[in-house]
């Protein structure tokens, strides 16, 4: 079933992202870091360049190339939000408001795409492996993809009962941030049942199980301040979430993976892996 796309939460998402949003949610330094040895490496100076999302880091790697670059959102608050947050205009960027299911661009048009955290956007698996099937053909047969993408390790979650408690502990002794706690308790915790792979994630259930903590003084005033600022208290703010295993399954079936360096500025890191993969040639359909 095709789901909605969620405008009004990144039309809300583009009010707070460049105050409030720090890595892991934004690509940290080791992640800029590896994208742009990769891109130096691999990708000629003319190129051609999408990037799914407005992601300021990832169009400052373009500027800093010389790409010809074609950002790609359906929000244009979010482009407009992230257009104050680029460190460099880049002469050769275009900017296209669109659905990614609905992109018209020409086949082999992209010599790189670039995805953070966009494949996660998509509330559907069919929907996702139509986004998928259409970068795979977007792509040149010597084109590159590279991504990150929120993942789980296990279906159980890993933050349940007291628990809880133990990872606002972690916030108070500062061992994490706040938006890696908030990332913790989105996708890790008993608050969203994970049946299978993939679910969707919400954050409002968060916040309704963080109320009654919060009464008791067992969550962190200034925590759960920021989050009522940034999130709100009722906001649906879903993702569609795989296990690392099962997302690289999908990945494989439109393109050949290759090795890449992971990133591990932030403990959360390791659930946010980085892919890079080429595109698998297509089997011509049957007439």
């Amino acid at each position: 079933m095709t789901k909605k796309p969620q405008i009004q939460t990144w039309k809300q998402m583009a009010s707070v992202w460049k105050k409030y949003i720090k890595p892991p949610a934004r690509p940290s330094s080791s992640q800029i870091e590896i994208w742009q040895k990769i891109i130096k490496q691999k990708v000629k100076e003319k190129s051609k360049v999408l990037i799914l999302g407005a992601t300021p880091e990832s169009r400052d790697i373009c500027t800093k190339y010389h790409l010809e670059t074609i950002v790609c959102d359906i929000s244009q608050d979010m482009i407009k939000a992230m257009d104050e947050i680029v460190k460099h205009k880049n002469p050769k960027e275009k900017k296209v408001i669109c659905n990614w299911l609905e992109m018209k661009f020409k086949k082999e048009s992209f010599d790189l795409i670039l995805s953070d955290a966009s494949l996660n956007q998509l509330l559907s698996k069919n929907d996702l492996k139509k986004l998928l099937s259409k970068l795979q053909d977007l792509l040149k047969p010597d084109g590159y993809i590279l991504l990150r993408e929120v993942t789980r390790a296990n279906l159980k979650p890993e933050i349940k009962g007291e628990k809880w408690i133990k990872w606002f502990e972690k916030y108070r002794k500062k061992k994490i941030s706040k938006t890696e706690l908030y990332m913790y308790l989105k996708y890790l915790s008993d608050a969203n049942p994970f049946p299978k792979s993939p679910s969707i994630v919400d954050w409002a259930p968060v916040f309704k199980k963080m109320a009654p903590l919060y009464k008791q003084a067992k969550v962190p005033k200034d925590f759960y301040r920021w989050c009522e600022k940034v999130f709100g208290s009722k906001q649906h703010k879903r993702l569609l979430i795989f296990l690392k295993k099962d997302l690289e399954k999908l990945l494989k079936q439109y393109f050949r993976l290759l090795p890449i360096k992971q990133c591990h500025d932030c403990s959360f890191d390791q659930y946010m892996p980085c892919y890079l993969g080429r595109p698998k040639k297509q089997k011509s359909k049957k007439q």
